[in-house]
C-alpha cells in the first residue's frame, strides 16, 4: 500500500498555507501564485500528502492551445503544468509519477487535448518521469527573468 495519497486542493481550503510553504521551499511560488495572492483562473492543484503533510504538488492551467503563447488558436484546450515538485525527503517513492498520472486523468476528464510542461534541462528526475509516461520531448530555450535557459517541452496527447 502506498504511503501517500494524491488530493485536489483549493486556495480556500483549510490547509492551503501549508502548501504555500512547500511552494516556497521548492522555489515554485512565482509560477503558482504570480500576483503572490491568488491562483490563476482555471488552475488545478494536485497535492501529494504523506505523514499528514503536503510533500509534493503539481499545478496546471486549463487554457486554449496557442493564444497564451502568442500563436494562432488551435481550437482545443490543454493542461499546461506551471509547477511540479516533490520534497527531497520524499523522492524515489513514486510520488512524482503518481502526480503526473493524476494530472493526465484530471486533464482528460476536463476535456483537454494534451498535457504540456516545460522543464529546465538539469531537472533529470522530472525528465525521467515524463519519458517513462510516454511524453514527447522537444528542446527549447526558456526566457526567465531576463535569462535564457536550455529547457525541454514535454507534451502528451490525451
Amino acid at each position: 500500500m502506498a504511503d501517500f495519497r494524491i488530493e485536489s486542493w483549493s486556495e480556500d481550503g483549510p490547509r492551503w498555507a501549508e502548501l504555500v510553504e512547500l511552494f516556497d521551499a521548492q522555489e515554485q511560488r512565482r509560477w503558482v501564485l504570480p500576483d503572490e495572492q491568488r491562483l490563476r483562473p482555471s488552475s488545478e492543484v494536485l497535492v501529494a500528502v504523506a505523514d499528514d503533510r503536503p510533500v509534493g504538488f503539481l499545478v496546471f492551467l486549463v487554457q486554449e492551445i496557442g493564444p497564451p503563447d502568442n500563436c494562432p488558436a488551435f481550437g482545443k484546450t490543454e493542461a499546461k503544468v506551471v509547477a511540479f515538485a516533490v520534497h527531497a525527503d520524499y523522492r524515489r517513492r513514486g510520488i512524482g509519477t503518481a502526480l503526473q498520472r493524476r494530472a493526465l486523468e484530471v486533464a482528460r476528464q476536463l476535456g483537454c487535448y494534451q498535457l504540456r510542461s516545460v522543464t529546465d534541462v538539469w531537472r533529470d528526475e522530472n525528465r525521467q518521469v515524463k519519458l517513462a509516461l510516454g511524453f514527447a520531448v522537444h528542446p527549447t530555450v526558456r526566457h526567465v527573468e531576463g535569462e535564457d535557459r536550455p529547457a525541454y517541452v514535454f507534451v502528451k496527447r490525451l
